[in-house]
């Protein structure tokens, strides 16, 4: 995903995270952010249909904890 999220359609509920707030003024109504660290406990409950984790090589201290949260 980029900026606010304008590539997807209404049908499409988008969660967009990040551990900073520089989070676009204008969004589409289906797009929503959080403030969030994902290296911490994960606080969805409900499975997600797909994650995009773009330029984080170096973000992760464990990108096995990482992953494996993301197919939970």
């Amino acid at each position: 995903m980029s900026g606010p999220g304008l590539a997807y359609g209404p049908w499409h509920m988008v969660t967009g995270v990040d551990i900073s707030p520089i989070q676009p003024q204008a969004v589409a109504p289906n797009c929503f952010f959080e403030i969030y660290n994902v290296e911490g406990n994960w606080p969805w409950r409900t499975p997600h249909d797909f994650i995009f984790i773009r330029h984080m090589n170096t973000a992760f201290a464990d990108w096995s904890e990482t992953i494996e949260k993301a197919f939970r």
